[in-house]
């Protein structure tokens, strides 16, 4: 899905990040309400929502730990309003029926995450400016979840991953 839509996730990276007249939701998570047109786009690639991954992926270096850059990049992420969508990466997710491990008797999901900068992987970890998760292989079965909340992620291009998360 994503290669035969490639062109159309492409769009809506730069529509969430950079046009900033589209609104977002008001709920934490800052959902992307979309206007006709982009619905239309969004349902010829079976993607439901679109919303922040609520880090900050302050240019030229994310990574850059100086205090006067925290700093900034805090009162971005605080604000969470339309001018941090052009520091966030960006994640899409699809409508499907609930889905439960039952190895773990918690909802569990997949979803398509883009990151503004291709991320570091160290150690079969993805860093992100806020955390990090495990790199894997492949998703096609579940993972074994360490904590509650974890995410695993399967890269798919530089920039682009599929994420499996179990909710909190």
């Amino acid at each position: 899905n994503f290669y035969k839509h490639r062109a159309d996730f492409e769009r809506l990276v730069h529509i969430y990040r950079q046009d900033l007249s589209i609104p977002m939701d008001d709920d934490e998570y800052g959902y992307l309400l979309p206007t006709p047109d982009v619905k239309a786009m969004m349902d010829r690639i079976d993607v439901a929502w679109i919303k922040g991954d609520r880090d900050v992926w302050m240019p030229p270096d994310p990574y850059f730990q100086e205090p006067d850059v925290l700093k900034h990049t805090a009162a971005l992420s605080a604000r969470g309003g339309p001018e941090a969508r052009k520091y966030s990466g960006v994640i899409f997710g699809y409508a499907h029926a609930d889905v439960h491990s039952l190895r773990y008797l918690a909802p569990v999901y997949k979803d398509y995450y883009y990151t503004p900068s291709p991320p570091r992987v160290e150690n079969g970890l993805l860093r992100t400016p806020s955390g990090a998760g495990r790199i894997m292989a492949t998703l096609n079965s579940y993972p074994l979840i360490e904590y509650w909340g974890e995410c695993f992620y399967r890269r798919i291009e530089p920039h682009w991953f599929l994420r499996f998360c179990q909710d909190k």
